[in-house]
């Protein structure tokens, strides 16, 4: 890692803002981390006194995509690798926040939260390691020393169900922001994700492991794209997807030339989700108020 020394300490030579905005100094002394996977191999491996927050969930100078210090300037901070969902609760977010079904908090509660965040966080090995450089270095040595350890092998049982964790942990954090601004899609809260929850996680790793799977070196015109996506399945109807009928990379246009035909025979068909009828409900209650808060802009620059 660039930003570290041979001990696994960062630079200390970094911009004082960017300390303040990038690493977190307030670990507890007494916090251990919970036993896990590694706890056998590593006991208990004292955190670094600078936790790198830049690369993960938590942006200490923001909160929930609001500036600390000017919650009035929002922008997106995204976790999971579903982004257009992730980007569309973040905008409902933004939104109850502006139209004040949300109530600000002050600073101090933004920051205490943002260390909840962070201490939670650093539970989860495979975020950990990302965020603190002497455990990221004490897992490293234990697997160079064993190249055989499991942890070097994506596709091992034990690797998995760490990747799991990591991924739930973000849609944890999704899911509260889902609560948070009555976004209408229900997938648990940060203590419990429900049904949909569990299958969206499961959905997440599966198309990383079609990644994962992927032998190096090997001649094959396999790509992530022609994985076995049986256990991908549609959180609304449990429905997994349909196979591609070729190898991606020998897909021509006119293989589905019958499919396309009968869409067009047989017209679109109006497809009502769980979204509209909470959605269009909620879309005219915000209309009304910025029309309010317009027209209450508008008297202001009258009478300025």
């Amino acid at each position: 890692d660039e930003d570290e020394d041979e001990d696994g300490d960062e630079d200390e030579d970094e911009d004082e803002d960017e300390d303040e905005d990038t690493y977190f100094t307030n670990m507890p002394l007494s916090w251990k981390m919970k036993p896990n996977v590694f706890s056998a191999d590593l006991g208990n491996v004292i955190p670094h006194p600078r936790i790198k927050c830049d690369i993960f969930a938590v942006d200490l100078s923001a909160y929930h995509g609001l500036d600390i210090k000017n919650p009035h300037e929002m922008w997106y901070c995204l976790n999971t690798d579903m982004p257009l969902l992730e980007i569309d609760v973040q905008s409902w977010l933004f939104l109850a926040y502006i139209t004040g079904d949300i109530e600000i908090p002050t600073s101090e509660i933004m920051r205490k939260q943002n260390e909840k965040d962070i201490i939670d966080s650093m539970d989860v090995p495979m975020i950990r390691l990302a965020m603190d450089a002497y455990y990221r270095r004490a897992v490293g040595e234990l697997c160079e020393e064993n190249e055989e350890h499991w942890f070097n092998n994506g596709t091992d049982s034990r690797y998995i169900a760490e990747y799991e964790k990591y991924k739930k942990y973000n849609l944890r954090l999704l899911a509260r922001n889902m609560c948070d601004c009555s976004y209408p899609l229900n997938i648990g809260t940060y203590e419990h994700l429900n049904e949909m929850g569990e299958q969206l996680v499961r959905n997440d790793v599966e198309c990383c492991l079609g990644r994962f799977r992927l032998k190096p070196n090997v001649k094959s015109r396999d790509t992530y794209r022609d994985f076995d996506a049986s256990e991908v399945k549609s959180i609304y109807s449990g429905k997994a997807p349909v196979l591609l009928r070729k190898l991606w990379l020998d897909l021509e246009e006119s293989d589905y030339d019958d499919l396309l035909e009968k869409s067009l025979n047989e017209g679109n068909s109006e497809i009502i989700t769980p979204f509209v009828v909470p959605f269009k409900g909620y879309i005219e209650r915000k209309i009304k108020v910025i029309d309010d808060i317009s027209s209450s802009f508008d008297e202001v620059l009258a009478c300025a």
